[in-house]
């Protein structure tokens, strides 16, 4: 059974992939205080005593306005936390998938982004986003996300900003 380890698991995507992936093997879930991804320096540690399969990587620091004062804290969340859960996940041969956003375009393009198009993100929290590149790490990067238990954002025909293609993009 795989070991299954899903952050941000107090968030709406967090939530319903724990429950969503619960079928798939054992699915660890620490909190932020048992894994503290503004706090990159001790990611690895904290993988280590978990030794996880797969990670699922959903958490971020999504505060966009607040991002742009704390400029920091989003980069060391958005950047530096899954560059280590990254690293980390290659050194163990572990499966990692990562949610990213699709404020790492500039919302000009009137169709639909592709996983081709050029980033040219607009806000700290664009770029603290955009600045995680890992080749082999597959990225889900959307607009928006729904859940049952709330909701953060409509659908991409309700924005607007145009929609972003789901994309999973695994290149090696």
């Amino acid at each position: 059974m795989s070991r299954i380890l899903i952050t941000g698991i107090n968030g709406q995507l967090g939530f319903e992939l724990r429950r969503s992936l619960a079928m798939l093997g054992e699915c660890i879930c620490p909190d932020r205080q048992r894994l503290d991804l503004s706090r990159p320096a001790d990611i690895a540690a904290g993988l280590e005593q978990y030794q996880p399969d797969i990670i699922v990587n959903p958490a971020a620091y999504t505060a966009v306005d607040k991002a742009e004062s704390d400029a920091e804290l989003a980069h060391a969340v958005n950047a530096a936390a899954p560059a280590a859960i990254a690293d980390w996940a290659a050194a163990k041969n572990a499966l990692l998938l990562h949610y990213s956003t699709d404020y790492v375009f500039d919302g000009n393009k009137t169709t639909p982004y592709e996983e081709s198009d050029a980033t040219n993100p607009q806000s700290v929290y664009g770029l603290s986003k955009c600045r995680v590149s890992r080749p082999s790490v597959p990225v889900v990067q959307t607009t928006s996300s729904c859940a049952p238990a709330g909701w953060w954002a409509l659908m991409a025909a309700t924005s607007s900003r145009p929609s972003c293609v789901w994309r999973v993009n695994a290149t090696a």
